[in-house]
């Protein structure tokens, strides 16, 4: 009996292996201990006595009978420390893997500075130097924030963010043509199935963030990221009246200072020493398709643009036009080229 209970049991750890479960020596000793027990010795003395008392010799049958009684009874006690005893494991395993869940529902202080300023600087300077992605600690209603720290080569660039989807985790640390904005969903393709949930993250390392990031997000998510030439619907920013009063030359720039949005009055958005490629840029943005910069005119420009146009895209896109026309001298010419786009897909 004890042999075939040691077969058993071997075929139990048999079991639990092809189910990923290391079962240990000890936990399969205490099976094997308990898996066989004598009959009882009152059983044995009845069945003795009711023999006797009757005056016959136990027949083949009855002998077949009584060793399967012994055989249950063995049996039946087998089962019940198989069922304690794998009890015992799966408990085991619930506990592992709730640690993990707590590990990786952790909060970080570096999670609350993704302000997209000062703030989230600070953290990449401050924060011990990594490469993490988390589950966000920020609920529905937060909206994706990041920080791209791109002063250097792009090797030295360092990236903090926080509740992003892992296909903006992506973007966000892809290498990036500056003439084509990736936050506009029309330079972006996306797979038909994405993960799921928001995350915070940041990397921070000395060199070689951006490639540790991406490969994070390939690892964890099985996505990645590739730029392509695709055949668009566009509008063509060109010149149709030359030197118009609205193309003024540009403010000089004050040592440290960078081009940028000066002010925002009545309306007005106020951009000091900017080129045209970045009027094209704010087009897009209101007119939701890509516009490229077809004027040949080189150099930078103080550039006053409104905040916004019209309600209706066919009132944005009009209103656009007469504006370009009165104060830049500029027209849309609708096209169709080849424009970069970013590809998000996910590998097999």
């Amino acid at each position: 009996a004890q042999k075939r209970v040691s077969r058993a049991v071997e075929r139990l750890r048999e079991f639990f292996a092809k189910c990923g479960v290391t079962v240990g020596a000890s936990g399969l000793a205490v099976i094997s201990a308990n898996a066989v027990h004598a009959a009882p010795a009152m059983l044995a003395k009845s069945v003795t006595a009711a023999a006797i008392a009757k005056g016959v010799t136990a027949s083949g049958s009855t002998l077949t009978l009584l060793k399967g009684a012994l055989k249950l009874m063995a049996w039946t006690k087998m089962k019940s420390v198989i069922a304690i005893s794998v009890g015992v494991l799966l408990a085991a395993g619930t506990a592992t893997l709730t640690v993990i869940e707590i590990q990786k529902h952790r909060t970080y202080s570096w999670q609350d500075m993704v302000d997209g300023g000062q703030q989230a600087l600070n953290a990449l300077d401050t924060t011990r130097p990594q490469v993490t992605i988390v589950r966000s600690k920020f609920g529905a209603g937060y909206r994706h924030n990041r920080l791209i720290d791109d002063i250097g080569s792009p090797d030295r660039w360092r990236f903090i963010g926080a509740h992003a989807t892992p296909w903006e985790i992506v973007r966000d640390a892809m290498p990036h043509n500056p003439k084509v904005n990736v936050d506009l969903p029309f330079y972006v393709v996306l797979p038909a199935e994405m993960p799921g949930s928001h995350y915070d993250f940041i990397a921070n390392l000395t060199n070689g963030s951006q490639a540790a990031l991406l490969a994070l997000v390939r690892k964890n998510f099985g996505l990645i990221g590739r730029h392509e030439m695709r055949d668009m619907d566009v509008l063509l920013l060109e010149v149709e009246h030359p030197n118009a009063p609205g193309l003024k030359a540009p403010t000089a720039l004050l040592p440290g200072q960078t081009p940028q949005l000066t002010r925002v009055s009545q309306g007005i958005a106020s951009y000091k020493n900017r080129p045209l490629f970045h009027l094209a840029r704010r087009l897009e943005v209101d007119l939701g398709m890509p516009v490229v910069d077809h004027t040949g005119l080189a150099g930078n420009y103080d550039l006053d643009v409104p905040e916004s146009f019209g309600v209706t895209p066919a009132e944005r896109l009009e209103e656009a036009r007469r504006w370009l026309l009165d104060d830049f001298g500029l027209k849309l010419v609708p096209a169709r080229q080849l424009h970069e786009v970013l590809i998000i897909e996910k590998i097999k």
